[in-house]
């Protein structure tokens, strides 16, 4: 992969076939490729370090409530993880309980021998290609008093932030013909 000019700024990514043939993607970020083989497929998407939970350019909510202990994800949520396309499904995950006072807990998207699960800790875990983290949830003695849950977006276990935190990478606010901020 290269870092491509569009509108004469650094804007994009090209994607190189498996003969090292670069693809760019035009002005309006689409790129197009020739018909290509599965084995050409496979190679760009398992070499792409992209991983996304939830809908790249949705808004709607992710639909992600609580009962108790128990966290419910009301709808199945697409995330791209470790090079695949998964579907994390409708499931409850129930949170560590708490003895006293509130205390923040971490959620994870992962794969576990290849199948999507939901992971709640109360330490922070190593991000990693399937070990993905996706907020946190605030814990008290009669179970979840607040979720925050977001989409994220990462290359490898870097995810661009308009702010210092964590593993995260400067971005700026606004678009390509706007003039942005960055607070770090």
């Amino acid at each position: 992969m290269s870092q491509i000019v569009v509108q004469n700024k650094n804007t994009g990514l090209s994607i190189s076939d498996i003969n090292d043939v670069s693809y760019r993607t035009d002005a309006n970020g689409e790129c197009t490729f020739p018909l290509l083989t599965k084995d050409e497929v496979d190679s760009i998407v398992n070499g792409l370090p992209l991983s996304q939970y939830g809908e790249l350019y949705d808004v709607s909510s992710l639909s992600i409530t609580s009962s108790g202990y128990s966290l419910r994800f009301n709808r199945e949520i697409p995330a791209f993880i470790g090079g695949y396309l998964y579907n994390y499904p409708v499931v409850a995950v129930t949170a560590p309980t708490v003895a006293s006072g509130t205390q923040t807990q971490y959620v994870y998207a992962t794969l576990v021998l290849g199948e999507p699960i939901y992971r709640i800790s109360t330490s922070q875990l190593q991000e990693s290609q399937i070990i993905m983290f996706i907020g946190t949830i605030t814990v008290g003695t009669s179970g979840i008093t607040a979720i925050n849950i977001e989409r994220v977006s990462r290359f490898n276990t870097y995810r661009p932030s308009t702010t210092q935190k964590g593993s995260s990478f400067p971005v700026s606010t606004g678009n390509p013909t706007q003039t942005g901020t960055l607070d770090w």
